[in-house]
């Protein structure tokens, strides 16, 4: 979704990626699929909203000539134009700042991914608006649904040695599976692309198998794949005593992997 981060507002892409009907379609379809059983969560299609929420809000601003953002409208000039595309910019980078602050429960995430957005476009005045939204969207967050850290009773004992030679053995490898997973999630993509893949009826062939595909995944880990897989993580870092069988099984890995790609290919949020 922030791939549209530099297109201009006259872009049909930008009025199609963020408006109103994207905000309807992320919320209803989010909910619609995680009901099916599909694996996805809600904390991307969260972004996307809350940058949507935002430009909305600056464009009604826009044109009703508010006192907020009339200096950047002020004649309408060349000038007035591409300040008022950098506002629009601005509220996309604040909007998924505030989105993952929101979704995750985590102000520094959100700020953290604003500065990776930003990158050269920083200034003092976007800094601020930016902390300013990712603080609200934060406290909103926890007085509407109260506080609830995804690892709240991760017991920590280990050495700074042991760190030493754990976190290597652990990051690297799973990075290189990262980098795996998400190659062969853009391969199906572009596969969905080929001639072949626009022709009736196979769009809707497709969507079929990959609901078949993500239905068995479940039913094969008796729902674990189901959702976000929150609960899933947060059983192997927090194993309660005697509750062993809350615990993912060996073959959870390879399958939240599976029904994850089966997930994106067939189209969902």
């Amino acid at each position: 979704e922030m791939g549209t981060l530099f297109l201009v507002s006259s872009d049909p892409n930008f009025i199609r990626v963020f408006s109103l009907n994207i905000i309807i379609g992320k919320i209803g379809l989010t909910l619609l699929v995680q009901l099916c059983g599909a694996s996805a969560g809600r904390e991307g299609p969260t972004v996307q909203v809350a940058s949507s929420i935002f430009v909305l809000l600056l464009q009604l601003a826009a044109n009703h000539d508010l006192p907020v953002v009339h200096r950047a409208l002020k004649h309408r000039t060349s000038e007035g134009d591409r300040l008022f595309e950098n506002h629009l910019q601005d509220a996309i980078v604040a909007g998924g700042a505030s989105g993952i602050a929101g979704a995750f429960q985590a102000p520094l995430g959100g700020i953290i991914f604003a500065i990776e957005e930003m990158g050269n476009r920083y200034t003092k005045s976007l800094g601020k608006a930016m902390i300013i939204c990712v603080a609200v969207s934060g406290a909103v967050a926890i007085v509407l649904l109260g506080f609830h850290p995804i690892f709240a009773d991760f017991d920590d004992d280990m050495s700074f040695l042991q760190y030493l030679i754990v976190v290597p053995c652990v990051s690297i490898p799973a990075g290189v599976l990262g980098g795996f997973w998400s190659l062969i999630l853009f391969f199906g993509v572009r596969m969905k692309q080929a001639r072949i893949f626009s022709k009736l009826p196979m769009p809707y062939l497709v969507c079929c198998i990959c609901g078949v595909g993500i239905a068995m995944c479940g039913y094969w880990t008796d729902g674990e794949t189901y959702g976000s897989g929150v609960e899933m993580s947060a059983a192997v870092f927090e194993p309660k005593p005697g509750e062993d069988e809350d615990a993912p099984g060996l073959s959870y890995g390879a399958l939240k992997m599976a029904a994850t790609w089966l997930t994106y290919w067939s189209g969902v949020p």
